[in-house]
């Protein structure tokens, strides 16, 4: 009776060691770079963009002054992965969007902006295309931290 008891107890601790899941982070992880692309579907030329980590409110954008995104055109930058992140879009000097939805970078986005200068709207979306430049070792320029 007690070698039966044995061999059960053995059998459910195998089956369980055998199904559980054990998750580590690695150094990769957590230095991981996702691109994020603006696609500027509105009538207005984007001036400049950047992402602002919301915990230590660092900007990050592209190193040259400014990032300018024509009407119907996209850009790309990478920015440091597993981090919460804002955006603001500049039209000009005077008209900026603050897009009010924070983020979570762990992935590939696209922020998608319609609309005008004077009434802009966003969506947030995984970006699919991304896999094909990882794939076809195209290079998208990693953000730099820029001055307030």
């Amino acid at each position: 009776m007690i070698k039966k008891i044995l061999k059960i107890i053995c059998l459910v601790g195998f089956i369980s060691l055998l199904s559980s899941c054990i998750f580590a982070y690695t150094n990769e992880d957590i230095d991981r770079y996702y691109s994020v692309s603006i696609e500027n579907d509105s009538i207005s030329t984007i001036r400049n963009w950047y992402l602002v980590d919301t915990n230590t409110n660092n900007l990050y954008g592209r190193e040259d002054v400014y990032s300018t995104v024509y009407a119907n055109d996209t850009d790309s930058l990478k920015f440091k992965s597993n981090k919460n992140y804002k955006c603001y879009i500049y039209f000009d000097s005077k008209n900026y969007f603050e897009i009010p939805e924070k983020f979570y970078l762990n992935k590939n986005i696209i922020i998608r902006i319609t609309g005008s200068r004077w009434n802009p709207e966003y969506s947030i979306s995984k970006d699919y295309s991304r896999s094909a430049i990882t794939t076809n070792n195209i290079t998208v320029e990693t953000a730099v931290q820029k001055n307030k």
